[in-house]
């Protein structure tokens, strides 16, 4: 069901009331204008052209189908994102490669390989060649391992009513594209949302996004970069609840060494078709694939058989008893097929290019001996999916959108309908995991009557600080520890003058040196930081909270807690 769409979217003196309050105020104005959903087309246009190659900021839309996006899109209750890619490429029919999950389809799409190989074919799997068995923790945290760092706590925002971080995020996306060739933004509270209240929800999300995208736009005026959304997978509602796993393991009786779908590993492989066959006379599975001898994969289903066959020039379809994916009505007459052929032909069909899915799927030494499929209406019994899935062969959970635009994207070159897995490597041409030429933070200076304060970067993630006030100085070296799109932690060790705890006592001038220690978190608000400082001397512990405003000509503006203000320049 459609969604509508909104129509509105010295000494040191104590910080006196009034100047708390006029801050707040100033604060609270920002965060209204920035992150409430507001309703119209963002006032910029299309990323800046630029005679180099800009970097490419790529959005990550979890588990939304073509249909399901295209709905919203069509209707116009995406107007931020269709004025973002009003001259760039929409593509309605890009196909994600068999199992549809963001633990095995995420590891192919930026490494760009078409097949398997190392990459995970579900939650938990075993590995023929080797014997070994990888559990849905390992799976987990290989996902994690391979996300960007400042990405990770991106699937803590995805929770019910804590999207609008991932919003925050989108407005400090400036300082990523600066750091990073290819920044990597992930809107995970799609999948969340359609697993567990269904496609409803999910395309209230997407529009929540879009606002989030319009205030990016707006932002980013004048900026050279390439933008990129695309969708991993599809999600599916579904009537009623199935548990293929439980049927897996009834029909493969003392035989089955790992029951976790789509895979159903055997201690006797030899067993295969046997027990194929009697899950495809079961209401729980739809599909039993097997191989049957080298390039030959067999699947039965309640009404009849496939078989797909691999040579040279192709993958060949046949089938006996009806055809279950529609593809005679497409002309089909069972010539084998390049894969990119069998897309060309069937990316507009119910059931997008089957035979490459599974032939290809199964080729990995990772997959099953027996491949089970299950479709809508049919769902997965699991506690945290009572609403949606994405499990099957249909389009519902393989055809997805991707909307690219951008100075260095050809998009006359791109074709209506790709593997969604060649779109890093082939379609974009990029690596996500290449910085940028950028090899240093940026340097900082400011000034006030009370002191001077410079801060130098000699290389990415680290930085040496010196202060001069009334207080005393320091002189800090410092290594970033851990990034967000909305924060930065830091770590430093140095040097300090301080007064003594004898001299702060009898009121006397002096100071002595002492070895320091320094932790300093930042917080961004597009041009807005909070830094926080802690530094720790044997003279004891001292704390310092700033808010700087960074305008685009490399000024700045800081004002110190409790009543100092300085200016400075960045560079």
């Amino acid at each position: 069901m459609l969604v509508s769409c909104p129509t509105n979217v010295g000494k040191r003196s104590r910080l006196s009331a009034n100047s708390l309050v006029a801050a707040l105020v100033v604060v609270c104005a920002f965060l209204w204008s920035a992150l409430w959903p507001a309703a119209g087309v963002a006032a910029a246009s299309s990323p800046v052209a630029s005679s180099d190659r800009s970097p490419y900021l790529v959005i990550h839309l979890d588990a939304v189908s073509s249909a399901t996006f295209f709905e919203l899109y069509d209707s116009g209750c995406l107007a931020n994102i269709e004025g973002a890619f009003r001259n760039g490429k929409v593509v309605r029919q890009a196909v994600s490669p068999f199992c549809p999950g963001t633990e095995t389809l995420y590891p192919r799409i930026v490494n760009g390989n078409g097949q398997f190989d190392a990459c995970p074919t579900a939650w938990e799997y075993v590995d023929r060649t080797t014997g070994s068995h990888t559990t849905h923790t390992e799976t987990a945290v290989g996902l994690f391992s391979i996300l960007p760092r400042y990405a990770l706590t991106q699937a803590i925002h995805a929770l019910p009513g804590l999207e609008w971080l991932s919003g925050w995020g989108l407005l400090n996306v400036g300082r990523l594209l600066r750091d990073y060739h290819v920044v990597q933004f992930f809107w995970f509270a799609t999948d969340v949302r359609g697993h567990m209240f269904g496609t409803q929800s999910q395309q209230a999300s997407i529009i929540q996004l879009d606002h989030f995208i319009g205030n990016l736009m707006r932002q980013m005026t004048g900026k050279q970069f390439n933008l990129v959304i695309y969708a991993d997978h599809g999600m599916s509602d579904f009537q009623f609840i199935v548990d293929p796993d439980r049927a897996m393991a009834q029909a493969a009786a003392g035989y089955a060494l790992l029951c976790c779908y789509p895979n159903l590993y055997l201690r006797d492989p030899a067993r295969a078709e046997q027990v194929a066959t009697e899950l495809a006379g079961s209401d729980e599975i739809d599909f039993a694939f097997y191989r049957s001898g080298p390039g030959l994969v067999i699947g039965v289903h309640a009404g009849g058989k496939v078989l797909f066959s691999a040579g040279p020039a192709g993958i060949a379809f046949e089938h006996e008893g009806k055809d279950p994916f529609g593809y005679s009505d497409l002309g089909y007459a069972g010539e084998p097929l390049s894969d990119q052929s069998w897309l060309d032909l069937t990316a507009g069909a119910s059931y997008p290019a089957v035979p490459v899915q599974i032939f290809r799927y199964m080729e990995s030494p990772l997959s099953g001996d027996i491949v089970v499929v299950i479709d809508p209406p049919k769902g997965l019994l699991t506690p945290t999916c009572p609403a949606g899935c994405h499990t099957g062969l249909t389009d519902s959970s393989a055809t997805v959108p991707v909307l690219l635009v951008g100075p260095d994207i050809d998009c006359k070159a791109i074709d209506d309908h790709f593997w969604l897995h060649t779109l890093y490597r082939d379609v974009l041409q990029i690596d996500p995991s290449q910085l940028s030429a950028v090899d240093r933070e940026p340097h900082y200076a400011t000034v006030s009557s009370r002191g001077i304060s410079l801060a130098v970067s000699p290389a990415r993630q680290l930085y040496v600080r010196a202060n001069v006030n009334d207080e005393g100085w320091d002189v800090l070296g410092e290594v970033s520890i851990a990034r967000t799109f909305n924060t930065r932690a830091w770590v430093g060790a140095g040097i300090a003058a301080r007064p003594t705890l004898e001299d702060a006592a009898a009121k006397t001038p002096g100071s002595s040196i002492q070895a320091a220690l320094s932790a300093r978190a930042e917080v961004f608000l597009g041009p807005l930081v909070l830094d926080w400082q802690n530094t720790l001397t044997s003279a004891g512990r001292s704390s310092r909270v700033s808010i700087r405003c960074e305008f685009k000509s490399g000024s700045l503006v800081e004002w110190v807690h409790p009543s100092q203000l300085r200016l400075g320049i960045m560079w």
